[in-house]
């Protein structure tokens, strides 16, 4: 099948991505104007060659010689890698996958016109869709899948840390076992495949919870969430370290930290959490209590009890003993969200549907 470069296969964006309805601060109606079309140049940057050298390859590159585990998990890492800490060396400041945080963070740096949290931003092709696990994201084109990933990588998109997780796990199939395989084995419908943020998707048939899995060799592959302490919604409303939706391998978890490191052991991820809890309330953490205290009809069900005794949580900080003490909550809660990924069925899958 022939492909061509990436810098001309991406279609161009015309005003249509998902910002028609983007929340602003209350400002004057041309600053809001002159918000929007900063944001709407952001999809017309130039593809850094590093990532239109990589994504030509994708394009062209036919199945791995080695459809194994470890090969699939070396793309999990390239692809992991991209979106941590080699970040600057594939994508602008303000393109490629952002956390809300990142985003806004990268924004302030640039420019003094300030957005408010929850951006809604993506390429046109892609649609943001919600469900009870949160907001997700639909392909809406009536074209090969693999048309719309490269749109996520070279224009701004926001994304949850579910979503990024899922998309890791796609674009490593994709480098494995090649594009014209991938579009034949997940050939879809407009609007039929989803990223979602927990483990929804044509993925799930592969998923098998842990204690019903079948024998697999190390190493394996694994999502599941690690939660926060349950009052972090209480300190940090606006915060986004609530919990963490991870791919595990060998007990390395891999995270989605723009432009930082992605790859941490299980304790580095804790001491990543906990720290998150300890640091003192931000003025927009205080911004949302003040709006929820307001309109307490605004304010989330499972945030109302810890949000009617905030004033304790205030200054408040966990110390390792007590962080320790909590663990045992923090994993009852995170059972739920744990799956294995079979891999064998998966390759099973792809290669009959292939041939």
């Amino acid at each position: 099948m022939h492909r061509t470069p990436i810098t001309s296969d991406i279609p161009q964006d015309s005003g249509d991505s998902e910002i028609s309805n983007l929340p602003t601060a209350p400002t004057t109606e041309k600053r809001s104007a002159d918000q929007k079309s900063l944001i709407l140049a952001l999809f017309d940057e130039p593809v850094l060659k590093p990532l239109a050298t990589l994504l030509d390859r994708l394009l062209l590159q036919r199945p791995s010689e080695t459809l194994d585990i470890n090969s699939y998990i070396e793309a999990i890492r390239l692809f992991v890698n991209l979106t941590g800490p080699d970040r600057a060396k594939y994508f602008g400041k303000l393109t490629g996958l952002h956390s809300p945080s990142s985003f806004l963070s990268a924004w302030n740096k640039e420019y003094r016109i300030k957005l408010q949290p929850e951006i809604p931003l993506c390429p046109f092709s892609w649609a943001y869709v919600y469900s009870k696990g949160g907001r997700g994201l639909i392909y809406t084109r009536d074209a090969a899948v693999t048309d719309g990933f490269p749109e996520l990588l070279v224009r701004p998109v926001i994304i949850d840390c579910g979503v990024w997780r899922q998309l890791i796990l796609w674009l490593a199939i994709w480098y494995l076992i090649g594009d014209e395989t991938f579009n034949k084995v997940f050939s879809c419908k407009p609007r039929e495949f989803t990223l979602m943020p927990d483990h929804d998707g044509l993925l799930r048939r592969f998923y098998d919870l842990p204690e019903a899995g079948e024998s697999q060799p190390q190493p394996n592959i694994q999502i599941s969430t690690v939660y926060n302490d349950v009052t972090y919604p209480a300190k940090h409303p606006a915060g986004c370290e609530r919990l963490q939706n991870v791919i595990s391998i060998n007990d390395v978890h891999f995270i989605f930290n723009p432009g930082g490191p992605s790859i941490l052991s299980v304790a580095e991820l804790e001491q990543r959490l906990r720290a998150a809890y300890n640091t003192p309330q931000q003025p927009e953490d205080r911004d949302i209590i003040r709006l929820y205290k307001e309109n307490p009809e605004k304010v989330p069900p499972g945030l109302r009890k810890h949000l009617s005794e905030n004033d304790q949580y205030v200054d408040r900080t966990l110390d390792e003993d007590e962080w320790g003490r909590r663990k045992r909550e923090r994993e009852a809660k995170a059972s739920k969200t744990h799956y294995v990924l079979n891999f064998k069925r998966l390759m099973s899958f792809i290669q009959e549907r292939a041939a």
